[in-house]
Order: structure tokens, then sequence, then C-alpha cells
């Protein structure tokens, strides 16, 4: 009984609006012959039957009562089931945008013909959509519409309620495909889905790629490290990658994953600290979430300061995505310090004298060693290779400050600090 209430209110509704704009059309878009249909390819697989598609209405919202295109005492909600449709589907494409927003946007960019007669094909090229125009059909054809579904594209039927052309967006379909009973239809004037069968069939607007485009879609989950770090450090970062979209059909056998340390929060491939590491591309099946624990080397050479783990997935741009811009991800921040660290192999002795110095520095170590001497930035002064465990090291050249000595034994590291008079 509410159904067909609300079925009434729509129909009351149409006959008292003033339907202008939609007895015509725009003058970019007029009905083509079927013959001339062509056909989505390929198909998209695990979208047969219903699709998600973002159920707008016209009346009753906060664009309601904005006057359509260019003309003067219509509006949205009177006369705005056209741009109420396509918003649908910009919507279902990913596009951040509602009826009001694609009416502005129209108004301003050609959108309209005679100031409110939509112009389909120009909608598709709203900010952010993928969606292309395939065309106005006329006479309606159910394994046209079947077809469409199939390939993941919502569909707009122009219907007619009592005189008045009426615009309609079709779902999907449950069963066989092959009735109109079998169709669910989102009318922006009716809350609710409704039957294809209560609709009079007069013809088809076809856009196609409105749902996520058939290719995959990797991203960077999430990163993670160690909160502080020093040069010559070898520490574990775990990186899950993501593919949000559909499995991968171009051939390859991996995607290349690049593990960043960045001095900044901006992920990119101009990065210059980073490792790279060949994930198997079954890894990547759609909507898989994969996680690895990856190794990676601190440069020695790296100044002090703070950086920030980063992921950037498939770092060759080998493979074609539905979406090229969302690969790269910032994860937390490291410290990279050397102030602090006495002693990381504690079973190593080591003497440095004088301390404070002025020309020359003693080390002694109880075996051979690799010897660097670093400033307060971390930046690398000073290095030497010692066969003995005393060596004197020249400091007379060096700015009166903080300086740190790290060496490196089979034991493995220890930095100690002295001033430079």
């Amino acid at each position: 009984m509410k159904t067909k209430l609300l079925f009434i209110f729509a129909l009351f509704f149409l006959i008292i609006d003033n339907s202008f704009a939609q007895n015509f059309e725009g003058i970019n878009s007029p009905f083509l012959n079927s013959t001339n249909y062509i056909s989505p390819l390929p198909l998209k697989t695990g979208t047969k039957g219903i699709i998600s598609v973002y159920p707008y209405r016209q009346n009753g919202q906060s664009w309601s009562s904005n006057q359509l295109g260019t003309c003067s005492g219509l509006t949205i909600g009177t006369d705005g089931c056209a741009i109420t449709c396509v918003a649908m589907l910009l919507k279902t494409n990913g596009v951040s945008v509602d009826p009001g927003q694609l009416n502005t946007w129209l108004t301003n960019n050609s959108g309209y013909s005679s100031g409110c007669l939509i112009n389909w094909n120009i909608a598709t090229n709203y900010p952010g959509s993928t969606i292309t125009w395939s065309g106005s059909f006329s006479p309606f054809d159910l394994p046209t519409v079947k077809n469409e579904i199939d390939a993941g594209n919502p569909m707009i039927l122009k219907t007619t309620y009592s005189t008045n052309d009426h615009f309609v967006v079709i779902k999907g379909y449950s069963g066989s495909g092959t009735n109109t009973s079998d169709f669910l239809v989102i009318d922006p004037l009716i809350t609710g889905d409704q039957s294809l069968s209560n609709y009079t069939l007069n013809g088809m607007k076809i856009y196609h790629n409105v749902t996520a485009a058939q290719q995959p879609d990797f991203i960077i989950y999430s990163v993670s490290g160690p909160t502080s770090a020093y040069p010559g450090q070898t520490v574990n970062v775990t990186i899950q990658t993501r593919n949000q979209g559909d499995d991968p059909s171009q051939s390859g056998t991996y995607v290349l994953l690049r593990m960043i340390l960045s001095p900044d929060q901006m992920i990119n491939l101009a990065d210059t600290y980073y490792s790279d590491y060949q994930m198997p591309i079954t890894d990547f099946a759609g909507g898989v979430v994969i996680g690895h624990s990856y190794s990676f080397t601190i440069p020695s050479s790296l100044a002090t300061g703070t950086y920030y783990w980063g992921g950037y997935v498939d770092a060759s741009t080998y493979w074609t995505e539905s979406d090229e811009n969302n690969n790269a991800l910032c994860g937390n921040a490291v410290a990279i310090q050397i102030v602090g660290i006495e002693e990381i192999a504690r079973n190593i002795i080591l003497q440095i004298f004088p301390n404070p110095a002025t020309n020359n520095l003693t080390i002694e170590t109880p075996q051979k060693s690799d010897i660097e001497i670093l400033n307060i930035q971390g930046q690398l002064m000073k290095s030497i290779v010692s066969d003995e465990n005393h060596s004197a090291i020249d400091i007379s050249g060096f700015s009166s400050g903080m300086y740190f000595v790290k060496v490196k034994t089979t034991e493995g590291i220890i930095v100690k600090k002295f001033i430079k008079k």
C-alpha cells in the first residue's frame, strides 16, 4: 500500500510540474539509431547482477530549490531528474558530487542547451570522472540493458509518466535478466528500488566505465618502522599493500615495492634513500591485503634529523591501474640520531684521549677496526682503517665543537663523543 501511494504521489508530481526541461534534450545528445550501439569490452567479472548505485533524490533535498541551469522558475526538484540520474552515475564512479554541485558545474561549462536541457556528453568532463559517453539509443532494448549491467554500467532510462518525459537509473537485475520485472530501478522522485516493469520504455542513455575501471588499483595500506635509529643501523620496516581494484590481467610476474626513508612527508619516486623489493603478482589479487617486513640499512653518511618511513607500490610504473596517483603512503616519523648512543656493542673497549682535544686525538681499540669521525649533524669528517689498537688522528683542521668517534669491529659498533677546543 505504501509503495502504491508513493507511486501515485510521483505521478501527480510529474503531471503538475512544468515539464519543459524534460520534454527535450540538449543539442549535443540526439537519439541515435540502435544499430550504432557499441558493446562495452571487456566485460567485468564479479559485477553481474546488482550494482551499488548511489541513490540521489531530486526533491526534498538541500539542492531541490536550486534553479535548474539558467531557466527561471524551474528547479532541480521540479525538473532535475536527468541531472540527478547523471549525478548518481558520477558518484558511483567515485566522484564527489551531488545534483546541486553538478547543476552549478553544468551551468558554468556549457552543460545545458536552451538554459536547462542537459547535454549528456558534457557531464563526463566533470572533474575526477572516468565515465565516457556512449550515446542515446532508441528503441529500448532489454538485452542491451543486461549487457551493460554485466559490464558494470548502470544506465539511464528515458521513460514517460503521463505525457511527461522522465529519467531513472537501471541499477541491475535478479534472476535471468530476461524480463523487465527482473530489473531494479532507482527513481529520483521515489524512495526505494522500483521494478522496471512499472515504467514505459522509450530509450536509453548509455555511459561506459561507470564502476571502477577494469584494472587493478595498487595502494600502500600501511607503513610502520622504528621511531629512532642511527646511521649505519639495519632496521625492520613493515609495509602492507592492497589491490583495491580488479585482479591484474596484464602480463607480469612481480610488482616493484619501494621502501623509502624520506626527509619529508611527501613520499615519491624522487626520494633518494630507498630499497626495492619484488613482490610476486600473486600477492595482488583484487581486495587482498598483504604485509611484509623488510630490512633497511640507514646510510652511514645520513645527517641526523627527523625522517619518515614511506612506501611506494609499482615503483617501476609498469602496471596500468585505474588510479595512478595513489601508490604512495607516508608512515611514522623516525629520529636519526647519534647523540645518546654511547655503547651499541658493550663488550668493545674504546678509549679516546685527550678529551677535550686540540690538535690530535688518540683512539685505542683492542682489535682491527674501521674508525669514523662525525660532526653533530652526522656528516663524515674523517675515516681510517686501523690495523693497530692505537691510532692518532689529526683534528687540527676541525672547527671547535662536539664530534663523535664511531668504531666498527667484528664485535659490533660503538660511538663516543669528544670535544674539539
